[in-house]
């Protein structure tokens, strides 16, 4: 009997490690993380699953190639297909196709820089005037903005966001990591819930001379939602349109700028809105294409809210290092990719050394596996 259980065990131990073996070499395997070049998405340590996988990737998804000798995580930004096609990574660091920039529509990663649930307000936001500061801690993460004394245009009713919009990120533990090169495109995202109807919410992205307002009237028989863009020449509204107001009920607030294209939503009603070109800074010795003053800004004045969950991201920003692509227009070929790291300024990638043959994909990252406290689905 003894001998019969023990021969089982081992049978059944046999084919565990047959199905382990079989796996590995058929659908999935492991992958190493060495390099910083793709943080924050991936950390040097971690350990990634890794599904074998050699069809053509869709725009900036994640993929794992040979080079050389190893293994590599990058992003396909240049899909050659079965035609080619031409890209550029511009002056600002955005990646244009075509001459154009990237379709809404295509699913592309974001930098997170603040969590009102890992990070002070006060520590990246200033708030407040020199008389009066209608915000204050309600408790529970929420913060009571009571701005019914706050008149149309004055700024004590937003929170402003200090730091200069660069391509920090944070790291696995929540910790700002510096960077150096200004970044242009935003996304801020919050909860909002009016305790009274009335006033004005009011978030800003400024990007060059130009400041991008995402405006919901509360006042009124029927509140009203719009973005507008305020430059040197005064205040245009690109888009209106109704919305339901429930001052018992929390709203999201989104509202993003990226690549010329605004899109926001209160609660239920979105918009969108496009623009060619930004309206240049204007200033003593500034660079071109340089924006000045708080980027981010939200809050509103005539109103009485309490918002929570704050969050604030940047898009991906190329730096202009190597020789590929980077200034000047690059054909990628039929059969070919062109690949960039998430960590531009610490990434070795297709800028450096160009083109990467389709043939030499392995499979996409799927899940990092370790340290177990890591552990999270890659996209």
């Amino acid at each position: 009997m003894k001998n019969r259980r023990v021969k089982r065990l081992l049978w059944v131990l046999a084919v565990c490690v047959l199905a382990v073996l079989g796996l590995r070499a058929f659908v999935f395997d492991l992958y190493h993380v060495t390099s910083a070049s793709m943080v924050p998405s991936l950390y040097p340590g971690e350990v990634v699953l890794v599904r074998y996988d050699r069809s053509r990737p869709s725009r900036l998804e994640p993929v794992v190639f040979e080079h050389g000798d190893e293994y590599v995580v990058k992003r396909a930004a240049g899909i050659g297909g079965s035609t080619g096609e031409d890209i550029r990574i511009d002056s600002k660091g955005d990646l244009r196709v075509g001459g154009k920039y990237l379709d809404p529509a295509v699913a592309r990663p974001r930098v997170l820089l603040f969590d009102q649930t890992r990070h002070a307000i006060d520590e990246f936001f200033a708030h407040g005037g020199s008389r009066n500061d209608p915000w204050r801690e309600a408790g529970a993460g929420v913060l009571e903005l009571d701005a019914r004394d706050v008149l149309e245009g004055q700024e004590s009713g937003l929170l402003r966001y200090h730091p200069k919009l660069l391509d920090h990120y944070l790291d696995h533990q929540g910790r700002l990591v510096e960077g150096s090169f200004p970044v242009h495109d935003a996304e801020v995202e919050f909860e909002v819930r009016a305790l009274v109807a009335g006033g004005r919410l009011r978030v800003g992205l400024r990007e060059e001379g130009d400041t991008f307002w995402l405006v919901v009237d509360l006042a009124g028989p029927q509140p009203r939602i719009a973005l507008a863009r305020e430059n040197g020449d005064g205040l245009t509204v690109l888009v209106e349109d109704d919305c339901a107001l429930d001052v018992a009920e929390w709203a999201l607030v989104t509202f993003a700028n990226v690549d010329n294209h605004l899109a926001a939503s209160y609660g239920s009603v979105a918009l969108s809105a496009d623009f060619e070109r930004n309206t240049p800074a204007t200033g003593p010795r500034l660079t071109p294409g340089a924006s000045i003053g708080e980027r981010v800004k939200l809050g509103g004045e005539g109103c009485h809210l309490e918002v929570r969950g704050i969050r604030l991201w940047r898009d991906l920003h190329y730096t202009d290092r190597g020789e590929f692509g980077v200034g000047t227009r690059l054909t990628v070929d039929a059969g070919k990719l062109f690949l960039l790291g998430d960590n531009s300024a610490h990434s070795h990638d297709s800028r450096e050394y160009g083109l990467v043959d389709e043939a030499q994909l392995v499979g996409r990252p799927v899940l990092v596996v370790w340290p177990p406290s890591a552990m999270r689905w890659l996209r």
